[in-house]
């Protein structure tokens, strides 16, 4: 009986995300999406030029965790992935 109802609430779990998952893919236009995307591209840049002042101004371990990982995906960002060296059609 255990299993039994193990499996059930499992299964009402997921509804329960899937449902989520609906409601937040409704809720997030088109609009709203590339919205979020700009703000969120403008926090990353925001926090790499923090890190790169404090880099200036001497800091050598301790820059910020947060202006350090948002340097860290800038850099990524704006470097590898900004175009793939290969076409991921044919690959």
């Amino acid at each position: 009986m255990r299993r039994i109802a193990g499996f059930v609430f499992l299964i009402g779990v997921l509804m329960i995300a899937k449902a989520a998952m609906m409601a937040l893919e409704t809720y997030m236009t088109d609009d709203r999406k590339a919205a979020t995307r700009d703000a969120l591209n403008a926090r990353l840049d925001e926090g790499a030029e923090q890190y790169e002042r404090r880099r200036k101004d001497g800091c050598i371990r301790r820059c910020g965790r947060l202006a350090s990982l948002s340097h860290a995906i800038v850099t990524l960002r704006d470097g590898i992935f900004l175009s793939l060296p290969f076409d991921p059609s044919g690959a």
